[in-house]
């Protein structure tokens, strides 16, 4: 046992605080107390304690059948330890609910639409979409599908938080949010986690984004034109199921089809004979929204001999989504397969709820919502109308400045009944490999590359989930609607979607590229990711020899920058093209100005020459590189797709690099020429007007030495709370920025949007975990950001992201033994 007292003393050693927060809470103690009564900051500050959770003693908590131990640990993860599974996903709904209650509720709301309801009315066209889009409809069905075992652990789960919500209502303990936004929250159901899936399935589905906009597109520069953003993947890239060694990602780029940059996400695995251990290391990270509280919540459930698992779930989803149990270890990607299919609908002259379909009038459903918004007496009345495709989306889809002008319905797999919650209870308790693929079978949307490891030493891949089959056409584009020729006829079938196990390669890797080649029977999309990161994974992995958790650890916080690696050469050549072409202004006045900006330019394209391409934060190369890509994309597309639709561009990055990439071999686009200057341009006149322009803008933003432009003083990551848009809510519930390293193309992928301001990171890996699974109960990592808890006054309310930002981690405690010194809560039943 000493062993164990040596970590427990360790893992329980006073937690350094990330910065002091004084400063910060009394600010925000100041302003909330202009928003409650209070009479002076005790008072604010009090009323801001109210919602803390209890995690000391005894509570008697009606519902439960027997006494569930609640111990949490340093960085507030619950270990809940029940004699019974009804009570197991009891305490689990009830301990999740102390922490996250309020970001539950917004999530439910936004699922069905009912934001305006408690937000006001900015949120009504945002209701009005939501509801267009079916997510609630698409709920009900699945739960109406649960399956008995299922239903039993989501009512379960739903009791245990209306336990929390009747305690906190009736002592007036609420979160603090729920009063500042002036309602209480409804008693929750199962159908409310339902639509907490079907949220994700939209946030990782958007595949129908890209039809509008392609379509938008067509309308105002013509197919032609389009056609150049619309490349096909090469038969020689990169793929799971087959790895090609020394390709060029020259090559790659120069046939891929995009996909948007806010998805992604890694995960790989290593066979025992790349291991010191001789057994698998798994490493998961999902790139998903940054914010507070993280969209991620750890927790440990443990029935004895029956469930013992460890991970993370959504707040609102009993169980573990992603993590380990004693046997096994798993980790998701987004497979990205087109699931989404817009279709041209005619609608009938003589009644505009009517649409032809194969020479038959055939009329759509109807359905009238009621949108309640704060402030106004009536409702707003919404109707959609459903065809036997799906609802029409055309009069919230896309700028509102550019809606499409034809009726579109959406075919969308996630509209269908479905079983995730079973697939997620299955795989918590499976054993092998076997078991865990059995339990797959219940998964159906959104499609995840699921990667797969176990103690008996076996990996495996499996791409699962619906994928359409289509009669005609593949996706990229509205189809007929008016016509069965375009239906869908089924689904891919189970037993031949993607699967590899234990390849001889001794890894497998994922990171949202292409997992089949083309001798694969079926069509899954065309838009795979940039290769970037898959490449670098691979790349690292090929040298892997004797890795222990150390190395995966290291390889998640890489960033190395694949794609300055592979166009620098190119754009190098052009940009002293283009300069040399079009040489600096001449001097006015005393010449200084001139001078100086030729100097900052030779000082900037030093830097670059220089740079090892690492997107550190202290690089200055990565600073340059990122500015100048930026208004290099600028420059070539916002001249004539205009602002709105530019911004929302899909799958710009691997479109942007495949033309650059072509220009370098002399094969010019049209759209590097700008239509709003009277002299014709080509790559290497933007690559140089660009690059300028960038010197420029740093120069007035960081200063006049380039040495001092360092990546970190753009590239911070702060975590906005859904209240901290209001300025004196700001400094109780936002956490300050910090600069960090990588960007969206780096394995490290703290990704920034592509208009601005600035390079502030808004996607990224919210969770790491590494598994070992020679040691999995003492040797298993993980690290949420910023950490677990939803209230400001919590000390793990962003405890966790000093080790993220810095590439660490802490274990996944996997025992009672090693928890004796948490702080221990006894829910007792009700007498």
């Amino acid at each position: 046992m000493s062993g164990v007292s040596s970590l427990a003393r360790r893992v329980y050693r006073p937690v350094p605080r990330r910065r002091p927060r004084w400063l910060r809470l009394l600010l925000g103690l100041i302003a909330l107390l202009l928003v409650v009564s209070g009479t002076g900051t005790t008072a604010g500050y009090l009323y801001l304690r109210r919602g803390l959770p209890v995690t000391r003693g005894e509570l008697v908590v009606p519902g439960l059948r027997e006494p569930v131990t609640v111990i949490r640990d340093r960085w507030g993860v619950p270990h809940i330890f029940a004699r019974n599974r009804h009570d197991l996903y009891f305490a689990q709904g009830y301990v999740t609910a102390q922490d996250r209650l309020f970001q539950m509720d917004v999530s439910r709301r936004a699922a069905a639409g009912r934001l305006a309801e408690v937000f006001g009315e900015a949120l009504v066209e945002t209701d009005k979409f939501l509801r267009t889009f079916g997510l609630w409809r698409a709920a009900e069905a699945m739960e109406a599908a649960l399956s008995p075992e299922a239903r039993e652990v989501a009512e379960a789960y739903a009791a245990g938080v209306n336990a929390y919500i009747e305690e906190a209502i009736r002592s007036g303990n609420l979160p603090p949010e729920f009063r500042l936004a002036g309602y209480t929250p409804e008693p929750w159901r199962p159908v409310d986690t339902a639509s907490i899936a079907k949220l994700m399935a939209y946030d990782l589905s958007d595949n129908w984004s890209a039809e509008v906009w392609y379509l938008q597109m067509a309308q105002k520069v013509g197919l032609e034109k389009v056609a150049e953003l619309m490349p096909a993947y090469p038969e020689t890239g990169p793929v799971v199921m087959r790895y090609s060694a020394g390709l060029p990602l020259g090559e790659l780029l120069a046939a891929a089809r995009p996909v948007a940059e806010w998805t992604g996400s890694n995960n790989w695995v290593l066979s025992g004979r790349r291991t010191a251990s001789g057994k698998p290391l798994l490493a998961n990270d999902p790139h998903l929204g940054m914010g507070v509280p993280a969209i991620w919540y750890q927790t440990h459930l443990v029935v004895p001999g029956e469930v013992n698992v460890i991970g993370v779930t959504f707040p609102g989803v009993p169980g573990i989504v992603l993590g380990h149990n004693e046997h096994i270890a798993w980790g998701v990607t987004n497979l990205g397969p087109d699931t989404q299919d817009l279709y041209l609908e005619v609608p009938n002259p003589a009644n505009p709820r009517e649409f032809l379909y194969d020479g038959q009038w055939e009329p759509a459903r109807v359905i009238v919502e009621e949108i309640r918004v704060k402030g106004r007496a009536e409702p707003v009345r919404h109707e959609v109308l459903i065809t036997r495709h799906g609802p029409i989306i055309t009069p919230v889809a896309g700028s509102q400045q550019n809606r499409p002008t034809a009726a579109l319905a959406l075919r969308w797999t996630a509209h269908d009944p479905s079983s995730e919650l079973d697939a997620f209870l299955k795989i918590n308790a499976a054993r092998n490999w076997q078991e865990f693929r059995e339990a797959l079978r219940h998964f159906t949307t959104p499609t995840q590359n699921f990667v797969f490891a176990a103690t008996d030493g076996t990996i495996a891949y499996r791409g699962n989930g619906r994928i359409p089959i289509r009669a005609k056409g593949n996706g990229l584009f509205p189809a007929p609607g008016w016509t069965s020729e375009y239906e869908w006829q089924g689904f891919i079938p189970w037993e031949e979607l993607p699967e590899v196990v234990n390849p001889p390669e001794g890894f497998i890797a994922t990171a949202n590229a292409k997992v089949v080649d083309d001798r694969y029977p079926y069509f899954l999309t065309a838009a795979w990711a940039p290769p970037y990161r898959h490449a670098r994974i691979e790349e690292v992995l090929r040298q892997a020899e004797n890795w222990t958790v150390k190395e995966m650890q290291a390889l998640q916080n890489d960033v190395a920058n694949l794609q300055a690696r592979t166009l620098w050469p190119v754009l190098e050549r052009l940009l002293i093209q283009g300069l040399e072409r079009a040489p600096a202004p001449e001097p006015d006045g005393d010449g200084r100005a001139a001078e100086t900006a030729a100097a900052l330019e030779a000082a900037a394209l030093a830097a670059l020459r220089q740079w090892d391409q690492q997107d550190t934060p202290e690089s200055v190369g990565a600073t340059i590189w990122h500015t100048w890509y930026r208004h290099m994309m600028e420059a070539t597309f916002l001249d004539e797709m205009g602002e709105d639709l530019y911004r929302r561009m899909p799958h710009g990055v691997l479109t942007f690099d495949r033309l650059i990439l072509a220009a370098g071999e002399g094969k010019e686009s049209g759209w590097f020429d700008d239509i709003n200057t009277p002299e014709a341009e080509d790559a290497a006149a933007i690559a140089a007007r660009s690059f300028r322009s960038a010197v420029a803008e740093l120069a007035q933003t960081l200063g006049p030495k380039v040495e001092k432009w360092q990546w970190g003083r753009l590239h911070r990551l702060p975590f906005e709370h859904r209240l901290g848009a209001v300025p004196l809510l700001r400094p109780i519930f936002n956490v300050a920025g910090a600069p960090v390293g990588g960007s969206g193309v780096t394995v490290n992928a703290n990704a920034y949007g592509r208009t601005g301001p600035g390079f502030t990171v808004t996607l990224g890996p919210v969770w790491r975990q590494v598994v070992d699974l020679g040691d999995i109960a003492g040797n298993s990592w993980d690290v949420v950001a910023p950490g677990q808890s939803g209230h400001p006054l919590s000390p793990h309310y962003d405890d966790q992201f000093e080790l993220w930002r810095q590439g660490k981690y802490h274990p996944q405690l996997f025992s009672e033994a090693v928890l004796s010194g948490g702080r221990r809560l006894v829910l007792q039943p009700a007498k």
